[in-house]
């Protein structure tokens, strides 16, 4: 048996996703999955799993950011099977063990301001300690069946599995849904070679990085994703998007590009987006509000959400 995807269909990915909002223990995502899978395919997962969570492991980053995430691994020698889906969670309001709106705060300063990445951080040292478990689990041998490694996410999670795919390429294949899309204004943050193109292109001063604010967006957005269309398969990165989904409606906003293939679906007839009407939105008072809040960067990178409050 080839090492085909596990998890093979747009609602076995997304049921999957979405157990990892449940806060659930090892076991009860084991038996999760296993749910899932009997109930869409009819059939037992056709490989042992493992799970990995983020919380298992500490000191992702320096400040606590609001990362979660877990990898499932499918494995099984005789079927040839070996995959890792990394789930990278979205948004939540509250985190599960406190109040404060940590990814929220990580959403403004990481993706809408672009400077600061310590979620983006966190995802790709969890993918880095996961992957050298998994190797050295099942051993690195020649007649081992080498790791296919798939990213998944909704929201956040899925602009943090989008961004790792765009600057290390660390996937086969990445599936996002509703995703927040990724920004030139992080990427510069990120990407240090991307920083270096812009500022050659832009004629920028190499340590202002707030001069970046003052190009026109339209600009920004054209070289971005040419540079990335460069750099790696765009058939690498899908998305599925609710026509009505409020991120998608914003995605127009000065910042964000668009990479990868698209499905968009109608969700509710009953409702149509408001894309139209949030392009109506004054350019210039989201650059206000933009650089307003980049005056707090430092201090989040220093102390995280206490020190912004």
């Amino acid at each position: 048996m080839s090492n085909e995807e596990v998890l093979n269909t747009d609602i076995l990915r997304a049921r999957i996703m979405n157990v990892e909002y449940q806060n659930l223990t090892i076991s009860e995502i084991k038996r999760e999955i296993r749910r899932i899978y009997i109930e869409e395919t009819g059939k037992e997962p056709p490989a042992n799993i493992t799970i990995y969570r983020s919380d298992d492991f500490k000191n992702l980053n320096d400040i606590d950011s609001g990362f979660d995430g877990t990898v499932i691994h499918f494995y099984d020698e005789e079927k040839g099977i070996n995959q890792s889906y990394t789930i990278t969670r979205g948004s939540e309001a509250p985190e599960k063990d406190t109040w404060k709106p940590l990814d929220w705060t990580y959403n403004v300063f990481g993706i809408f301001v672009g400077q600061n990445r310590s979620q983006y951080d966190a995802a790709l040292r969890f993918d880095q300690i996961v992957t050298q478990k998994i190797n050295e689990k099942v051993g690195r041998s020649d007649n081992k069946i080498k790791l296919k490694k798939i990213g998944l996410g909704h929201s956040l999670g899925g602009n943090l599995n989008e961004t790792i795919q765009l600057t290390e390429k660390r996937y086969e294949k990445v599936y996002v849904i509703n995703d927040a899309p990724p920004s030139f204004y992080q990427l510069a943050t990120i990407d240090e070679y991307f920083w270096g193109q812009l500022v050659k292109k832009f004629n920028l001063n190499f340590d202002h990085y707030e001069e970046i604010y003052s190009i026109p967006p339209s600009k920004l957005k054209s070289f971005a994703e040419e540079y990335y269309k460069k750099q790696i398969d765009e058939r690498s990165i899908y998305h599925l998007t609710a026509q009505e989904d409020m991120l998608y409606a914003v995605s127009g906003v000065r910042g964000f590009i668009d990479i990868g293939s698209r499905r968009v679906i109608d969700t509710n007839k009953d409702f149509t987006s408001i894309k139209d009407l949030v392009s109506k939105i004054s350019d210039k008072d989201v650059r206000a509000i933009q650089v307003y809040l980049s005056q707090y960067s430092d201090v989040y990178n220093e102390k995280g959400f206490d020190g912004v409050v």
